[in-house]
This record gives structure tokens, C-alpha cells and sequence, in this order.
């Protein structure tokens, strides 16, 4: 009998119950759930602890995107913003909301005066607002000297910049991580006793120094990371992507966990694991794309039967409705998997080209003179060296073509991407994840109207 992981209790149906837990967080699109790694209530003390804030401080990368949540609404963040030239708000004080449509909404009701056309441009969060606003004292002297109301909700039109604050290092986002990696952990098997001493109240919910020692920033150390993370929305087709990777690099258990595109950690899960290698890999989508439900809506019984094995979801003492509402459920995360494999693949194509073009030196055709830009300026943001390797040494391109590229962000016991990215200097780091936030800001074509500022740990 399998056992909740948080409060180690062996699942009964009634007091223990199971429930589909999102291991990625649902308020993020994520996709992939468990029925079996943490009982209701459980579930929902960790939501409430750790869910929350987690989607509070990822709002700046989420609002960004159209995500495929099950359930839920839709993001919101907080945005400072640099109105146009000759727009001049009332108010210096008034915060701004940056909402998925991309349109800003003021706190609380503010105005532009035009005293050349002599109108008057009046925001708020809603119509509601700002009629209650145009009848304030101030609003109907002005209407009294000849302004004439325009009413917005929205101001954007009216920015000339805005930027969005992260912080990348921040508990509340390290501790969702680290819930997700020790889901995804559970989700594949590993034992509880390897997962026991990140699991409690006090490591888990309440220490934000043991959070910091177990989740770090990625970095690209290898030929093949440093190529791949140079302009990644471009060759990505899948970008952008919520990813988690578990392995074991001899007794050390780690997880791997992208978000965004953007969001690159290394979770250390256990330095005692001494269980069969482990593999696995999880790929995923994260904006919507089109799902019609009825194709999977069974039209007779034996549909149903059929379907409910198909998605491995529990027909007996079941109601037929909440068997039908799994399936869908189901169904539709599905549609957002990518093979786990795909990327591996990707690395190999791009590296092996690079070696191809680098030995035969071919320039002057499009696509090959992008891969050899993408490999200058790999060269010069994360000192990629396999160009200059292979002109030192030609014949070393024969035995990079059959390179295995299986180990990819892993590496092995005596060359650890982990560790190798854990030690690299804090401003390397932070260099790193700002300019992937402008390939994010790049693959929305906002990079000129929104900034990311990335605060300080």
C-alpha cells in the first residue's frame, strides 16, 4: 500500500484519501498529475503554504503567457510603468496591474488632462469605478472648465516602457520547485526514505536556508548546454516549456526543473540514494493550444471501459460522470506532452551540424550561417569551445559526430553538471537568468516594451 508523502500515511479511502495532485502547479499550466503521492488533506496544506506564493512570485512570468490551467484564473502581476511623452497621470503614487491581455489597470481611478484638446482621460479598474470617480469634486470642476470624459480601463496605450520585478531566488519560488521535484520523485517510485528529510513541516514549509541548499541555479557547462541555451526560443519548437528531469549521479539523487523557458534549478533530493540508475524526463507545452472534447467523450459504456483503461483511471466504485470528468481531464494534459526524448535529438542535430559546417567550412546559405552566428555567440556569452576544438584538432570532429548525448544537463560522477553549475560565481548566475528572461520577453516580440528587473537574492 502506497503512502501519502507528507504525512507518511498509508493511503485508506476514508481518512487518507487520494487525490490528483498537480506536480507541476496547475496555476503555472502544469499538466502531470499523480493520484498517489499525497493524500486530500495533505493536498491542500501544501497549496495553501506553498501553491500560493509560489503563483504570486512566478506572476511576472506567467502573465506573460496564455497557459493551459485546468482549473483557476487567469495571471496578474504587478508592473511599474513609464507613461508617453506628454501623458502626465495626477497621481504619482498609484500602482499598476499588467493582466494577460496585456492591458494595465490602475489600483485605483486616475486621470490625464489634455489642456490643448481640452479633454479628459479618466482610468480606473472598471466602468463601475470611474463613473463613481467622474463624480468626485475634483472630476466635476474639471468638467465645468470644458474637459471633455473619455473613460479607459486600460492605459497601456498610454506607456511608453514598463518593467516587471522577479526575483529568481526567491524562497516562495525555490519552495514550489522543490515540492514539484519531490512529487515528480515520488510520482516515479523513489522511496520515501530518500525523500523523508525534505518532507517535514519545519524543512519543507518553514526553513528558507535548508530551501536554499537544496535548490540551485542551473548554468550551461558543457559544448552542448552552451549552444542550446544560446537563443533557445529560436530552435526550441516547443518553447516555452515546463520540464523536470530525475537522475542519479552515483548516491547523489537530483532533479532538474525548467519553467517557462525561463525558471533553470537543480534539485538535490538525497546523497544517499543507492537504488537502480534513474532516467526520467517530462516535457511539457505551456500555452494553449486547441482540444476538442468531444473526441474523447465515449458515446456507449464500452467507451468508457475502454477510455478509463486507456488513461489508467479507476472504473469500479466510481460514478460514471466523475469517471467521464477524469478521462477529459486526462485527455487533455496529454495533449500537451512532448516526447522526452525530442530534446536529446534536438542537441544532437544542432551539435552535429555545427561539427559538419565547422570541418567542411560551408558559410552562404541562411540556415548555416544562423548556426554559425548561434555558435559565435555562444562563444561569446558562455566561452563555447567546440569550434575552436575542432579547427585545433580536426580529427576530434570523427568522434564527436558519434557523441551520446543521453547525459545531457547530467554529465557523470566525475564531471557533475550540478555541481558544476553550483559553484559558478552569483554574478555569472545572474547574468545568466536575465538574459533568459529576455528570450522569453524575444518569442512574445515584447522586448522593447517590457523589461524584466531582476532583483537582487
Amino acid at each position: 500500500m502506497k503512502n501519502c508523502y507528507f504525512c507518511k500515511k498509508e493511503f485508506d479511502t476514508v481518512n487518507v484519501r487520494m487525490h490528483d495532485e498537480h506536480i507541476i502547479q496547475n496555476s503555472i499550466g502544469g499538466k502531470l498529475t499523480s493520484s498517489d503521492i499525497l493524500c486530500e488533506k495533505c493536498g491542500g496544506v501544501l497549496g495553501q503554504n506553498v501553491d500560493e506564493a509560489f503563483t504570486r512570485n512566478l506572476s511576472p512570468l506567467s502573465v506573460l503567457l496564455d497557459l493551459a490551467r485546468d482549473r483557476g484564473e487567469s495571471s496578474k502581476s504587478r508592473i511599474r510603468i513609464v507613461m508617453n511623452d506628454g501623458s502626465v497621470l495626477n497621481d504619482d503614487n498609484v500602482t499598476f496591474e499588467l493582466k494577460n491581455d496585456f492591458s494595465i489597470i490602475p489600483s485605483r481611478p486616475v486621470y490625464i488632462l489634455n489642456e490643448d484638446e481640452k479633454t479628459l482621460n479618466i482610468f480606473g479598474a472598471t466602468l463601475k469605478q470611474i463613473n463613481q470617480f467622474e463624480k468626485s469634486k475634483v472630476i466635476k470642476k474639471l468638467i465645468n472648465e470644458g474637459y471633455k470624459v473619455k473613460k479607459e480601463v486600460n492605459v497601456a496605450s498610454y506607456v511608453n516602457s514598463a518593467v516587471l520585478d522577479i526575483n529568481y531566488e526567491s524562497p516562495d519560488i525555490l519552495r514550489g520547485i522543490l515540492k514539484a521535484a519531490i512529487g515528480f520523485a515520488s510520482h516515479h517510485g523513489v522511496p520515501n526514505k530518500y525523500l523523508s528529510q525534505l518532507t517535514n513541516v519545519s524543512k519543507l514549509i518553514d526553513s528558507d536556508n535548508f530551501i536554499h541548499n537544496r535548490v540551485w541555479q542551473y548554468y550551461p557547462t558543457t559544448d552542448e548546454e552552451k549552444i542550446y541555451e544560446t537563443n533557445k526560443e529560436k530552435h526550441e519548437d516547443w518553447y516555452p516549456n515546463h520540464q523536470i528531469y530525475l537522475f542519479n549521479i552515483g548516491e547523489n539523487l537530483y532533479c532538474y526543473v525548467e519553467l517557462f523557458g525561463v525558471i533553470q534549478k537543480y534539485v538535490h533530493l538525497t546523497d544517499s540514494y543507492d537504488g537502480d540508475e534513474i532516467r526520467e524526463k517530462y516535457l511539457q507545452k505551456t500555452t494553449k493550444w486547441e482540444f476538442n472534447e468531444e473526441d474523447w467523450k465515449p458515446r456507449r459504456l464500452s467507451d468508457l471501459q475502454i477510455l478509463a483503461q486507456q488513461f489508467d483511471v479507476p472504473y469500479s466504485n466510481e460514478k460514471i460522470d466523475d469517471i467521464g470528468k477524469t478521462i477529459l481531464q486526462r485527455a487533455r494534459s496529454r495533449s500537451y506532452i512532448i516526447d522526452s526524448e525530442s530534446q536529446t535529438e534536438k542537441v544532437e542535430k544542432i551539435m552535429q551540424s555545427i561539427i559538419l559546417y565547422t570541418t567542411s567550412d560551408i558559410r552562404g546559405y541562411a540556415i548555416v550561417d544562423e548556426l554559425h552566428d548561434k555558435a559565435d555567440m555562444a562563444k561569446s556569452k558562455f566561452n563555447f569551445s567546440l569550434v575552436d576544438k575542432i579547427k585545433n584538432n580536426p580529427l576530434s570532429a570523427m568522434q564527436l559526430m558519434h557523441k551520446d548525448y543521453s547525459d545531457f544537463r547530467i554529465g557523470d560522477v566525475n564531471n557533475s553538471c550540478p555541481l558544476k553549475s553550483k559553484s559558478l560565481s552569483e554574478n555569472a548566475k545572474n547574468k545568466y537568468v536575465a538574459y533568459k528572461a529576455f528570450e522569453l520577453l524575444s518569442s512574445l516580440n515584447l522586448e522593447n516594451k517590457i523589461e524584466f528587473k531582476v532583483i537582487d537574492p
